[in-house]
Order: C-alpha cells, then sequence, then structure tokens
C-alpha cells in the first residue's frame, strides 16, 4: 500500500476507490469533494473492474455499493487475496436490515458498513476510520456488534 501523505490540514490523505453505478459515484464524489483528505483515485462500473482498478490505482480503501448488481462480499474476498493488495480496506454501502448480512460481510472481511442515507461528514469519517482498520456501522446502530471471538479476516 502506498504511504499515505499528509493533508494540507496535517491528517494523512486517504486514497479511495468507488465501485458502483454512476448516481452512486456522482453522489459519492460531490459529498466527498470537500474532504482534502480524501482522494478519489479510481471509479468502477463493475467488480471486474474493481479489481483491475484497484491494481492500478492502489486504493487505500474501496466503497463498494451493495445495491447496483454488485457482488460485494465475492469482490471483497478476491480484494483480500491479492499480495500486491495487501492492508486494502473495504468499506461497503447499503441497507443493513437482516443481521445475517452484516455478519456475513464481517466475517468476509469487510470492517465498515454505510446506510445509503449517509450525511457527507459522516462517510468522510467513515472514510477515514475504514483506512484505519476500524470495524463499524455508520450511523452507529446498537443492534449491529461484532460478537465475541468473532474473527476478521
Amino acid at each position: 500500500m502506498p504511504h499515505r501523505p499528509p493533508a494540507a490540514d496535517g491528517r494523512h490523505v486517504v486514497r479511495l476507490l468507488l465501485a458502483g453505478g454512476e448516481p452512486l459515484r456522482a453522489r459519492v464524489r460531490a459529498m466527498l469533494a470537500p474532504d482534502a483528505g480524501i482522494v478519489i483515485v479510481g471509479e468502477a462500473g463493475t467488480d471486474d473492474e474493481t479489481l483491475v482498478i484497484a491494481h492500478e490505482a492502489r486504493p487505500h480503501v474501496v466503497l463498494i455499493d451493495c445495491d447496483d448488481g454488485f457482488h460485494v462480499l465475492a469482490t471483497a474476498k478476491r480484494l483480500f487475496a491479492e499480495p500486491e493488495l495487501d492492508g486494502i480496506e473495504v468499506l461497503m454501502l447499503g441497507a443493513f436490515e437482516r443481521d445475517e448480512h452484516v455478519l456475513a460481510a464481517w466475517r468476509s472481511g469487510i470492517g465498515g458498513l454505510v446506510q445509503r442515507d449517509v450525511a457527507a461528514d459522516e462517510l468522510a469519517r467513515a472514510v477515514r476510520m475504514s483506512a484505519s482498520g476500524a470495524a463499524f456501522v455508520v450511523p452507529p446502530n446498537k443492534r449491529y456488534r461484532r460478537p465475541p471471538g468473532d474473527a476478521m479476516r
């Protein structure tokens, strides 16, 4: 993974790859544009394209929309299996209405889950948290807690 150079405000720059449909990517671009600490290094419209661009752009975090026909768990596993992408984090965007979907995401190695209607400041915070390797759901929901001893990747 590339070194994270500091942004103008002293925070480290996080390299982000967006994976999802164009409307989602446009919305996320607009939401994150004011944040100098996050740089969008690529955009993908398919699962396979996500892997290709991840190899080319070397993002710290890949934000994948689970509602645009993406196979998020399978794509995350493929990203995590690539030695050249060691340290990459996956942030999943969607609606998390079933506990088993949240647990499946965590068990696949996805550490961050973000609701589709997240505010811009929470999305930026989620990207930074994901880059640090934290496991979370944004916005926080007491219902979702990683079971004790439930291993990540």
